[in-house]
């Protein structure tokens, strides 16, 4: 049998004795009390990655006594070597990267894919926000409307960052299941260098989350043409969702690339965290992302769609298994993927 629970008194102070037993209750965040916690962003300092995480190490202390929070900056490898920290920690759960988890998934479907594990692989602690991608054009440039893509009378030249970066295979998805010749211009350094190359006219279009879409839409240099999602999005509620294009047979891909896209911004620990510390995140998260302050300053950041570790771990349970189907799917329509 498991050990029992309950109160025993000592000198007048109860004192609780912890239970192997269901119903026992879940470690509290005073776990994470004293603790030195290693928060991994995969991009440089100054971006929105970094500003949320650093935004997260300034609440924790809040909520648990004598938390010690480091924010590391460990940029490179298409946002893959903070998740590779991860993976090469301490599994002790006090390490943990705000990842790029629907970019990391996209990279993991690439054939110069190197690394040893996938962001599917890792115990996901809760996620910050997501986004759906848009294409957009240049505006006064002729493209208005995503059926002018297919009066050109040439391939449209899509600018991304890599075939696998979440601007690459959305809009390798997009294209293929439209039957719109398309030419992939890859090599640029940044989001900002794609967005310059369209306003320029060296490409026609380029694929970025509805966020960065909205900024740019804002300053009027750019038109939004097709959200690359199942239906409409509140933020462009006039602009057409690819899913409302497709056949039923088509809407397979799509269903599958929603699943991945709603994982976004995803703080992750090692699979082999103890699951005593995962419940105390879980505890410590709950509180924070019920903070109303915390969420206004997420917010100015980026949109704050936060969930919880079990929800998050409910769409990869469901997206896994579609992974090499997904995969299959897209090598049919780009085999250089």
């Amino acid at each position: 049998m498991g050990a029992t629970a309950g109160v025993i008194a000592v000198g007048g102070v109860g004192y609780y004795l912890y239970s192997t037993q269901p119903w026992a209750p879940k470690p509290s965040a005073a776990l994470l009390s004293g603790k030195t916690v290693n928060l991994i962003v995969p991009y440089a300092a100054g971006g929105g990655y970094d500003l949320s995480t650093r935004t997260i190490a300034q609440y924790l202390p809040k909520y648990v006594d004598g938390i010690v929070p480091v924010v590391l900056n460990k940029p490179g490898g298409e946002a893959l070597l903070g998740p590779a920290s991860v993976w090469a920690a301490n599994p002790d759960g006090l390490t943990v990267c705000l990842a790029n988890a629907y970019g990391n998934a996209y990279a993991s479907m690439t054939h110069t894919y190197a690394q040893p594990f996938t962001i599917f692989d890792f115990k996901p602690l809760g996620r910050l926000t997501w986004g759906a991608e848009v294409i957009i054009t240049k505006k006064d440039g002729g493209i208005n409307t995503w059926q002018d893509f297919k009066k050109l009378g040439r391939p449209v030249k899509v600018g991304a960052l890599g075939i696998g970066d979440e601007s690459g295979i959305p809009a390798i998805m997009t294209f293929a299941l439209l039957g719109i010749p398309f030419q992939m211009v890859l090599g640029y350094a940044g989001s900002g260098d794609v967005m310059a190359a369209v306003v320029r006219g060296d490409v026609d279009t380029y694929t970025v989350d509805e966020d960065t879409a909205y900024q740019y839409v804002s300053a009027g240099s750019v038109l939004p043409v097709l959200t690359v999602y199942s239906k409409k999005i509140t933020r462009f509620p006039d602009v057409p969702a690819l899913g409302e294009l497709l056949t039923a047979d088509q809407s397979r891909i799509l269903e599958v690339h929603d699943k991945i896209d709603e994982l976004g911004r995803l703080l992750i620990v090692h699979p082999n965290t103890p699951n005593d510390i995962y419940d105390a995140w879980q505890d410590l998260l709950k509180k924070l992302f019920s903070d109303p302050d915390f969420a206004s300053d997420q917010q100015k950041i980026r949109s704050f769609k936060s969930a919880l570790g079990p929800e998050m771990q409910q769409n990869i349970n469901a997206t896994k298994p579609l992974l090499a189907e997904f995969k299959q799917l897209l090598t049919k329509v780009y085999p250089d993927l």
